[in-house]
């Protein structure tokens, strides 16, 4: 199953990764923290990333959680800095 689900995700561009559930908590934690910190703006957090504990089903119905990833195209954002307008393209295109 794991080269079916594999070959998949990339027929399509997608990536696919799985793990144990408690990867939630710390995909949960770690942007907690990057709010924390500032790196995230709370508004932001509040309205896109924000999510309750791992839901008990997940823990009780299995142990692995799956992930598919798709590519999106980049977006161009224009920040202001003090007097300075930075723009940056998010996502980062890769290197090639």
């Amino acid at each position: 199953m794991t080269g079916d689900l594999r070959r998949w995700a990339e027929s399509r561009g997608y990536r696919v990764a799985w793990g144990p559930v408690t990867l939630f908590d710390v995909a949960r934690n770690e942007l907690e923290r990057r709010r924390d910190e500032g790196e995230i703006e709370e508004d932001f957090f509040r309205k896109n990333l924000q999510f309750d504990q791992t839901p008990a089903l997940f823990r009780t119905a299995c142990d692995r959680i799956l992930v598919v990833a798709m590519p999106r195209p980049a977006h161009s954002v224009e920040f202001t800095v003090g007097s300075q307008s930075l723009r940056a393209v998010l996502p980062p295109p890769a290197a090639v």
